[in-house]
């Protein structure tokens, strides 16, 4: 077994997509120089490449698209505090079922998932506050 195949290098992946996530939603709401987005194209471009290793699923990616319409409509409302939070678990949820090693399950350990879900929503609710 290589390092690509460890449940290891799928925690990593997972962080990379996370933080790629994490600077899209920030390229958003304060567009600016580019960096932040050519920051996200190169997070993405590492992830992508990580699919040629790693096994992914569809369906969750499909989640992480209902992620992003959900935060667009959260930019959209007055009080957009519900949409934000569905966006956020939507997003965690979506990523940390994205990775898996074999046909056993995920790969992402339970208490990362679990903490860094509970960091998405936080910072995307700082992130809607300060824009």
């Amino acid at each position: 077994m290589t390092f690509f195949e460890t449940p290891l290098f799928a925690n990593i992946i997972y962080l990379v997509l996370v933080a790629g996530i994490w600077l899209a939603v920030l390229a958003v709401l304060q567009p600016g120089t580019g960096a932040l987005e050519l920051l996200v194209v190169i997070a993405f471009s590492i992830v992508g490449l990580s699919t040629l290793v790693l096994q992914f699923s569809y369906w969750a990616l499909l989640i992480i698209f209902v992620g992003a319409v959900l935060f667009v409509i959260a930019l959209r409302k007055e009080k957009p505090e519900l949409w934000l939070a569905l966006s956020a678990l939507a997003f965690s949820a979506g990523s940390s079922l994205l990775f898996g090693i074999d046909d056993e399950g995920t790969a992402i350990h339970p208490f990362l998932a679990v903490t860094v879900t509970i960091l998405t929503v936080g910072y995307f609710w700082l992130a809607i506050q300060a824009s």
